[in-house]
C-alpha cells in the first residue's frame, strides 16, 4: 500500500503538540512498518526535517504553509493531483484540514476545534474560513482521527459527525523525555536560580497563563514561598499584557519568561523543577502532562476537557477558572512530600501507557481499514 502524508501546514519548529504528534506518529510507523511505502508532501518551511527510512520518501511541495492562503489553495487543488499521479491509495492529512475533492480514500487528523470552541483567538475571516474547511473536511474524510475523547464528542457534536467515523489514538511522550542530571549553570543563562514552579506551552487566551500568575501571586503572599515561576514557550518571549500583570502583581524577578526553548533543552528544564503545572481551559490532548510525568515532576492541571483523561489519577486536578483552588493545589503538592512522591510514582506509571509505537500501529489500522472499506 503506498500511504500519502499531507504535512503542508507545518513550519518546521513551531506546530507545538501538533508537531510533536506528527513526528512522533512518523518515528513510530518507521519502526513497526516496512512493508508499505510512505510519501511525505512537504512545504518549503519543513523540508528536509524528516529522517526517512528506505520505504518513505520525500515530495517538497512549492508553496509555503506561512502564507495560509497559497497553502490552502495548493492544498485544495494541486495536493490531489500530486497524490495521484505519485499512486497513493490513501491519503492521511495531518493538520487538521484536508484536500476536499480527492479520487481516494482519505483519513484525516483533527487535534482539537478551537476555532469553534476559543473563536476570539481568531480574525473574523479567519474563523469563517477555517469553520467553512474544518466543516467541509469532516463531511469529505473517510475516517478522522482525534488525540482524545474530549475532542471526539466536540467533533461529534460541532461538525456532526457519526461518532463511528471518529476514531481516538492518542499520542505520546518522546524517548528523549526523562529524568536527566540538572545543570544549574545552563538554567542561571535563562535567568533561573534556586527552587521554582514550571509551565510549558504557548501563549493563547484558552492557556490561561494569567491565570498561573494570579494564583502564584496568592501563593507568595499567603504562604511565603520561595519558588520562581517559570513560563516557557512564548513566542517574542511573552505578550505585554502578561508582563503588565506581573509589575502590578509586584512580581518582578519571580516570573520568569525563558521564551522559546528547543525540545533537546526541554528535558534539563523539566528535571529541575519541583512542580508542573498545566492551568489550561481547553486542549485536545495535552502533551505537556506526559512531559513532565517522564521527568519525574508531579503535576497539578485543570480539570477541563482532555487533561483529566490524561492525567488519570496521576496529577491533582483543579477549576482552572478558581484561582484559589489552583493555588491551594500547588500548594498541596510543594507541601506535602508524601503526595508529591506518590504522583510521581504514578506519574511514571501513567506515560509508560503511551508509546508511539502503539500510536502508530493504531493509526495504521485504521488507514488499512478505510482502504478496505473503499474498496469493497
Amino acid at each position: 500500500m503506498k500511504i500519502g502524508i499531507n504535512i503542508l501546514f507545518l513550519v518546521a519548529g513551531r506546530g507545538g503538540g501538533i508537531e510533536r504528534y506528527l513526528r512522533g506518529l512518523i518515528k513510530g510507523l518507521q519502526t513497526i512498518d516496512r512493508e508499505n511505502h510512505y510519501i511525505l508532501f512537504t512545504n518549503k518551511d519543513c523540508k528536509g526535517t524528516f529522517y526517512l527510512t528506505d520505504n518513505f520518501e520525500e515530495h517538497v511541495c512549492n508553496v509555503s504553509a506561512r502564507v495560509r492562503p497559497a497553502k490552502i489553495l495548493w492544498e485544495q487543488l494541486f495536493l490531489p493531483m500530486v497524490a495521484r499521479r505519485k499512486g497513493v491509495d490513501v491519503l492521511l492529512s495531518t493538520g487538521n484540514i484536508a484536500p476536499v475533492l480527492h479520487p481516494f480514500p482519505e483519513v484525516t487528523i483533527m487535534y482539537d476545534l478551537i476555532p469553534f470552541i476559543m473563536p476570539q483567538t481568531f480574525t473574523v475571516l479567519e474563523r469563517l474560513a477555517l469553520k467553512t474547511l474544518f466543516y467541509l473536511t469532516a463531511k469529505r474524510s473517510d475516517t478522522i482521527i482525534t488525540v482524545s475523547n474530549s475532542s471526539k464528542a466536540d467533533i461529534v457534536r460541532r461538525l456532526g459527525v457519526d461518532e463511528s467515523k471518529v476514531k481516538v489514538v492518542y499520542g505520546a511522550c518522546d524517548e528523549g523525555f526523562g529524568k536527566v542530571e540538572v545543570d544549574r549553570q545552563r538554567l542561571r543563562k535563562q535567568g533561573i536560580d534556586g527552587r521554582y514552579i514550571l509551565y510549558v506551552a504557548s501563549r493563547r487566551p484558552y492557556k490561561n497563563i494569567d491565570g498561573l500568575i494570579r494564583a502564584y501571586k496568592l501563593l507568595k503572599d499567603r504562604y511565603s514561598i520561595e519558588h520562581k515561576l517559570v513560563i516557557t514557550g512564548l513566542g517574542g518571549r511573552a505578550d505585554p499584557t502578561l508582563f503588565s500583570l506581573v509589575k502590578e502583581s509586584g512580581l518582578e524577578g519571580d516570573v520568569i519568561f525563558t521564551g522559546f526553548v528547543p525540545d533537546e533543552e526541554l528535558p534539563t528544564l523539566y528535571s529541575g523543577a519541583e512542580l508542573f503545572v498545566y492551568p489550561s481551559f481547553y486542549e485536545g490532548f495535552g502533551l505537556p502532562i506526559l512531559e513532565a510525568m517522564a521527568c519525574g515532576v508531579p503535576v497539578a492541571c485543570s480539570n477541563r476537557t482532555s487533561l483529566p483523561e490524561v492525567a488519570a489519577d496521576a496529577a491533582i486536578l483543579f477549576e482552572p477558572s478558581n484561582i484559589e483552588e489552583m493555588a491551594h493545589s500547588m500548594y498541596k503538592i510543594l507541601s506535602e512530600g508524601a503526595l508529591k512522591e506518590e504522583l510521581i510514582r504514578r506519574g511514571r506509571k501513567r506515560m509508560e501507557e503511551f508509546s508511539w509505537q502503539k500510536t502508530a500501529n493504531k493509526v495504521l489500522s485504521v488507514l488499512e481499514e478505510t482502504v478496505k472499506r473503499r474498496t469493497r
